[in-house]
């Protein structure tokens, strides 16, 4: 079983999408009597989209409701997933938590999407 932490919570996880940000410039040069698109590149940033969903779960001790009070703050977290096909371990600041809530009769199911950006 994988174990994937945020901050002082363990997530139970869905999906996980990863992708790289490149951080650079682009800009017109002549080269060789032609007008070239040139590059330069700075280095890269990685992003997560983590979508989790908790059952049963008192809103005072939601992964969700923490997760939200992490990012109004701006604080870094460590990321963490022990998964031997993609192990992870950073520091992240949260950018959204997404919310969406099952409140069909007595089910309290909470599905939620957070977006992560390693930090600088």
């Amino acid at each position: 079983m994988v174990t994937i932490t945020l901050g002082t919570k363990t997530l139970n996880v869905t999906n996980i999408s990863e992708t790289v940000d490149i951080i650079g410039t682009q800009y017109d040069a002549w080269q060789n009597t032609v007008c070239v698109k040139k590059t330069s590149v700075y280095g890269a940033c990685r992003k997560w989209l983590v979508d989790c969903v908790e059952k049963d779960v008192a809103w005072a001790d939601s992964a969700a409701n923490y997760l939200m009070g992490v990012s109004s703050g701006g604080t870094a977290i460590t990321f963490t997933s022990d998964d031997p096909r993609r192990p992870i371990n950073s520091s992240v600041v949260v950018l959204q938590v997404a919310l969406q809530l099952e409140l069909t009769g007595t089910v309290n199911v909470r599905k939620f999407t957070v977006q992560l950006q390693e930090a600088a």
